[in-house]
């Protein structure tokens, strides 16, 4: 039955295939989440890690592949380092046919020998090194699987729906403190949404407002991509428009910029003629002073911090001060310079060095060369050609399309972590799977 729907409703594009038994799990996961972090039920964390080891193995490939994906929204909620683990090993039983390891895991092995040689000067724990590696490791499996098509319509669909969800929980959360008044929070002071629930013991949907916006222009991403292959249903918008206002919420001028540069580059790239982009246009810019007059007049608050935000005047919000620092403890010496301080507890060991407490590096290149100096940035570049190479074996010709949430992760990473943001670093794989995506005809 549920096979013959699949077939006469293409909308779906279930590809003849029920997804219903690996959807009714997954519901069953994200019900587990929301009792432990939003009803406060207690019960070990690692029940959720076994339920997601349960759904790996009755999960067919590409369910596996997004399950794994969506590691990225959860990954505060429970041990996801543990499940990327699992859901590998799963993939290398299961479908070890389709499996084959191959010269582009070079990089990240080199990288991981470059940290365990950090451990000669440094502490160095090696359960942590390969914890730190998780998603290094799960990037290089992803280019070791023969089979790169996969269900793409499907991945980005419940992708989408899954931040949307748990954006949803840390609002809930969130207005909880309140008596559900949004007003209130942001009477506040500078106040930015973005602080989950901090109740739920161990583990409880935590992000802060940078992380959780970039988790919400990467929802929104994946949504516009189903927009963009003609696959995209009217929950679709409603979902992508949850994740603009909650995002809109953190206050965060890196979700702002990013979040406008997405609806730009899909209105050039999913309309053909100049009447479709500027009706693309049109709509947007409608939907941003819709929203604009609404928490004018029913959010003062919301809007005066807003407001406030962008007025301030230093626009890095003392990013451009970290750049200095980190910049003068790169050039102090041609050991930071070549050979970095290792992975392994960065800020720790810059807390040794200087004798005061230092945030981490919020830009991704300088962070590569505090870590690892010069030749740890070069190994990372290697490892993202390697992915480019890898995923062009499986297209005819890369698309502009292909490379949005590519350049998503690695530019918002100029503003932020990279190589110590295990959920960022996770993003790659999701990247990796749409510039292996063939979009040629598909736009059509």
């Amino acid at each position: 039955m549920n096979n013959s729907i699949a077939t006469i409703n293409p909308q779906l594009n279930i590809q003849k295939k029920s997804h219903s038994i690996f959807l009714l799990m997954l519901g069953v996961f994200i019900l587990l989440i929301f009792a432990r972090t939003v009803v406060g039920i207690t019960f070990p964390v690692v029940i959720l890690l076994g339920w997601f080891a349960v759904t790996a193995l009755f999960s067919d490939r590409d369910e596996l592949l997004t399950l794994c994906i969506l590691c990225i929204p959860t990954a505060s909620a429970f041990q996801y380092k543990y499940a990327l683990i699992l859901g590998m090993v799963v993939y290398a039983l299961k479908f070890k046919d389709d499996f084959k390891l191959n010269l582009c895991i070079l990089p990240v092995v080199i990288m991981m020998v470059w940290e365990l040689i950090h451990g000669l000067f440094y502490d160095l724990s090696i359960v942590e090194l390969l914890r730190d590696f998780v998603e290094l490791i799960f990037l290089s499996f992803m280019m070791c699987i023969k089979k790169r098509e996969t269900d793409y319509v499907f991945l980005c669909r419940v992708f989408g729906y899954v931040v949307g969800i748990i954006v949803i929980f840390v609002l809930i959360n969130v207005l909880r403190t309140r008596n559900y008044d949004l007003n209130a929070l942001f009477e506040e002071g500078n106040y930015r949404f973005g602080i989950g629930n901090k109740e739920a013991e161990n583990f409880g949907l935590n992000y802060n407002p940078n992380g959780l916006g970039r988790l919400c222009n990467c929802g929104i991403v994946s949504l516009m991509l189903l927009r963009y292959v003609k696959k995209q249903m009217v929950l679709d918008n409603v979902v992508a428009i949850i994740l603009i206002l909650i995002g809109g919420l953190t206050v965060s001028r890196t979700f702002i910029l990013t979040c406008a540069a997405i609806f730009v580059v899909f209105a050039l790239l999913g309309n053909k003629s100049g009447k479709g982009r500027i009706k693309t246009i049109l709509i947007t810019a409608i939907l941003v002073l819709v929203i604009w007059f609404v928490v004018a007049n029913f959010l003062p608050a919301v809007y005066d911090r807003f407001v406030a935000r962008f007025s301030e005047s230093d626009i890095t919000g003392g990013r451009s001060g970290l750049l200095d620092i980190y910049d003068e403890h790169i050039y102090s010496s041609w050991k930071h310079a070549l050979f970095g301080i290792g992975l392994q507890n960065v800020s720790t060991k810059m807390n040794q060095i200087y004798g005061l407490v230092t945030e981490v590096p919020h830009n991704g290149v300088q962070e590569l060369i505090v870590v690892w100096g010069w030749p740890g940035l070069c190994m990372f570049l290697s490892m993202l050609l390697c992915v480019i190479h890898s995923a062009g074996k499986n297209v005819k010709k890369f698309g502009i399309i292909n490379f949005v949430p590519f350049v998503f992760v690695i530019g918002t990473s100029m503003a932020g972590q990279l190589i110590t943001a295990g959920s960022k670093l996770l993003m790659l794989s999701f990247a990796y799977i749409t510039l292996s995506k063939c979009f040629l005809g598909e736009e059509e």
